[in-house]
């Protein structure tokens, strides 16, 4: 199989822009000793694959975004705590 897809609009392994074949997908090879219901499978197994990674790329990227504004987050919670402190020493 290749690692790359092919340029076939139906390769579940590469997701091409412009123009493509549809000659059917080469990546599985001529050679290959799957049944076409096997091929079937693997194709709809990468095509979830796909998305799931898509799924967790999208996450990580939230994580990445909240962590960076960590610092800021960090910041307007020390300074809630000290308005708090001040509020509760004038109240005593």
């Amino acid at each position: 199989m290749s690692n790359r897809g092919c340029s076939d609009s139906s390769c579940p392994f590469r997701s091409h822009g412009g123009m493509r074949t549809n000659g059917g997908c080469r990546c599985f090879g001529k050679g290959a000793t799957m049944t076409p219901d096997e091929r079937s499978q693997l194709r709809a197994w990468v095509h979830e694959m796909r998305v799931e990674r898509d799924a967790a790329v999208a996450k990580l990227g939230r994580v990445i975004a909240t962590l960076r504004d960590a610092p800021n987050a960090l910041r307007m919670t020390q300074e809630l705590l000290t308005d708090i402190s001040s509020i509760l020493r004038d109240k005593t």
